[in-house]
């Protein structure tokens, strides 16, 4: 096994680029907010907007659908305006839909809200990747995105339980009031990023869109790198769609904890998330993205196993523990892989492509989770997250000699 390159460079907050260090404060404002409540927003829609189960699916499904859509545009449209002026479109728009979240008045309302809320990430999400992308150096990347998703990580552990406690004392809006107030400031930021853009302004076009979408599509059949995270991530986002907004309807029905308790818990994913994404650009750099990944994968298939077997506090503890290891791995490997693979001015689509068409393609399992929930058991979804992600832990096993020297010979062809 050869190790990915790595720099001898220390890699510390103050050390990266200042642009970065705004990127990173600006989501942790967008995000601190939707922390307190996004987690338990399927409670939220059931109990304060009287949503029925099958409302709840329509919700998740339609967000689900437009979330990915909007992703894929967003990239191409950054690519097309500058990936600095991306972040502060999609801050504004993002804001609307908060605004809308807090004056939402039953589910359908809450739903058009939450769609725009989706539609500005679509801008930020592909954007930001491609942006702390240009101005890294490839030596350190692993490393930056690491230290940049662990400081982001203080959004899971102050934003679940914060919120758990803010909603059991003063009720939901609270908590979505604060949330406007955060992301007013995160906009603030954002917009002022746009003086450090140095691509110029285009108009996006379709004939350039469907050109590079076939040809990182194709990277598929070819058994190219993206391809390789495109399918991973297929895996990854099938359980998120699956189980993600039934983790605490199954803990308030099935295990009986209250807001304040299914706070701490989602909070536990955040507390080892956090040093996890600092591991994993550290793993990336030096062991390879490819396994790292590999681990991420198996942490989550053991969480997802455990989740609904265990009624005791110290089990869901474990669990919560897992999947903080999932996005705390893989994410900052999955966002160096894809930034050594594909040239820079395609960096925004691919960002967009492979975390919007993954979740496309997943998009019925929003539907599948509460339908299984609902009439098979409630443990019934978590049962096949875990199959999923061991069946994809297994594939890249079995590939990984083939893919690490394909990934050595795209880096080469990239640089």
């Amino acid at each position: 096994m050869e190790p990915s390159p790595a720099g001898s460079e220390r890699v510390t907050w103050s050390t990266i680029p200042a642009p970065v260090r705004q990127i990173t404060l600006a989501f942790i404002l967008a995000n601190l907010g939707g922390s307190m409540f996004y987690d338990q927003l399927a409670v939220f829609l059931t109990e304060e907007m009287k949503a029925t189960l099958p409302q709840l699916s329509i919700f998740f499904f339609v967000s689900a659908l437009f979330g990915s859509v909007v992703r894929i545009l967003g990239g191409w449209i950054s690519d097309a305006i500058g990936h600095f002026r991306g972040l502060g479109v999609g801050s504004i728009i993002g804001l609307c839909g908060a605004t809308g979240l807090f004056l939402s008045w039953n589910w359908l309302s809450a739903l058009v809200a939450y769609l725009l809320v989706n539609l500005g990430s679509g801008f930020v999400g592909p954007s930001a990747n491609a942006a702390i992308t240009r101005l890294t150096p490839e030596a350190i990347r692993g490393r930056t995105f690491g230290l940049t998703s662990s400081v982001f990580q203080i959004v899971a552990v102050l934003g679940p339980s914060l919120g758990g406690w803010i909603i059991y004392q003063f009720g939901w809006k609270a908590a979505m009031g604060i949330n406007v107030v955060l992301f007013v400031g995160a906009t603030w930021l954002r917009t002022r990023l746009a003086s450090f853009e140095s691509l110029p302004l285009t108009r996006p076009r379709w004939r350039i869109f469907l050109r590079d979408m076939s040809a990182l599509y194709a990277s598929v059949l070819i058994g190219g790198i993206f391809g390789i995270v495109l399918l991973i991530d297929i895996g990854l986002d099938f359980q998120i769609n699956l189980t993600f907004n039934l983790r605490a309807l199954f803990l308030q029905e099935v295990r009986g904890l209250d807001a304040g308790m299914r706070g701490l818990l989602f909070t536990v994913s955040g507390l080892v998330g956090m040093p996890a994404m600092l591991l994993g650009g550290w793993l990336g750099d030096r062991i390879g993205e490819l396994r790292t990944m590999l681990l991420a994968l198996i942490a989550g298939a053991l969480g997802f196993l455990l989740f609904p077997l265990t009624g005791h506090l110290a089990g869901l503890i474990l669990a919560f523990a897992l999947w903080g290891l999932i996005g705390g791995l893989f994410e900052p490997a999955a966002r160096s892989l894809i930034s050594r693979s594909i040239p820079k001015e395609r960096l925004g689509i691919a960002f967009g492509a492979v975390w919007g068409s993954t979740s496309l393609m997943t998009v019925p399992a929003a539907h599948l989770g509460p339908w299984l929930y609902d009439h098979g058991t409630p443990a019934l979804p978590f049962h096949l997250a875990a199959v999923c992600l061991g069946l994809v832990a297994l594939v890249l096993i079995v590939q990984l000699p083939r893919l690490e020297a394909r990934l050595r010979s795209e880096s080469a062809a990239v640089q």
